[in-house]
Parts: structure tokens; sequence; C-alpha cells
């Protein structure tokens, strides 16, 4: 290969790492723009299970449907919640505390179906 190929390879290889890095910045941003918390009454919790496409083939996912009074359907599939709960653990929680209050992170960016992306509750403890 000649010095001149490298220098090309070498250019084009940068570009693409660096489209990859302010895109990976930017869903950053716009998957915490707008990210509140909020206190929302829960009416209902179920986990649900997804199959999304992969290279290799369908890759299992869950995340919890919270529809709460105040704050609309809820979808938590990041977790950030305390004592380490996983999703089942959540929905499980908060099917036993259905009318109570909690503070969600409630993300800005919506799922659609009226459904918005949160990161869970901040603590197991009801807000009155």
């Amino acid at each position: 290969m000649s010095k001149k190929k490298k220098s090309l390879a070498s250019t084009v290889t940068g570009v693409i790492l660096g489209l990859i890095v302010v895109g990976a910045v930017l869903l950053s941003f716009i998957d915490n723009s707008g990210a509140q918390h909020r206190v929302c009454t829960v009416v209902s919790a179920e986990l649900k299970s997804n199959s999304s496409g992969g290279s290799r083939g369908p890759v299992p996912t869950t995340s919890v449907l919270v529809e709460t009074e105040e704050c609309g359907n809820l979808s938590v599939s990041k977790m950030n919640t305390p004592a380490g709960m996983n999703e089942a653990g959540l929905a499980e929680f908060l099917a036993a505390n259905v009318g109570k209050k909690f503070e969600f992170q409630v993300g800005g960016v919506s799922l659609g179906n009226d459904t918005y992306s949160s990161e869970g509750i901040t603590s197991t403890t009801p807000v009155e």
C-alpha cells in the first residue's frame, strides 16, 4: 500500500470515528434533554419483554411500563433505581404500591403512544 493510500485510509477512519463520537454525544444530550424529577401516582406497572433486531438476530430486552396519573405512561428501561433493583423487581414493587406517589426521573423524549422514557424511581419511599 502506498503512502498516499495509507494516508487516505487513516483520514477516512478518523472521520468515521469522529462521526461516531459526535453521534454518541448528541444522542446522550437528546436522551437527557428535558429530563426532570416528577412526582407521579402509580396506576399500574407491568414488566414488558421486547425483542429488537440485531445483526445476529433478535436481542431480548425488558422494560417496565408504568401508568401514572400525573406523568402519563412511562417506560423504564435504563435502570437508575435504589438498592440495585432490576426491572422485574421494580415492576413487582410498583404493582404492590398502586395509588402511592413516587418521584420518577422522566425523560424529555416521547417514545410514541403517549409514553415517555424514564430511568426509574429515586427512592422506594413514597412521597407524601
